[in-house]
């Protein structure tokens, strides 16, 4: 699971995994919710930026990110998972430098 910050300095903020799935709520007026565990949250600072994902990808589901959520197809996470790996591998490189 990958958290996209929205409004201005959109981006890759945070990444993690669910841990019990979707909670449903039963009525109109209750949302959907899931639990999740970050392994990794950044500053708005490091993030991944928005325009990373739009140049590898520019009809991906990050050009119309909703605040629900979007369920990413398999080549998609695969493309997220090697940016996410090799922005963080940078972010660690620069900081030993």
């Amino acid at each position: 699971m990958f958290l996209l910050h929205q409004g201005d300095r959109r981006g890759i903020i945070a990444a993690g995994a669910l841990t019990d799935g979707v909670i449903r709520h039963h009525g109109p007026d209750w949302p959907s919710m899931t639990c999740v565990r970050f392994e990794t949250v950044l500053p708005i600072e490091d993030r991944l930026p928005r325009e990373d994902l739009l140049n590898k990808d520019p009809n991906g589901p990050w050009l119309r990110a909703q605040t629900s959520g979007v369920e990413l197809d398999h080549r998609q996470l695969q493309l997220i998972e090697s940016l996410w790996a090799q922005h963080l591998k940078t972010l660690q490189r620069d900081r030993t430098v």
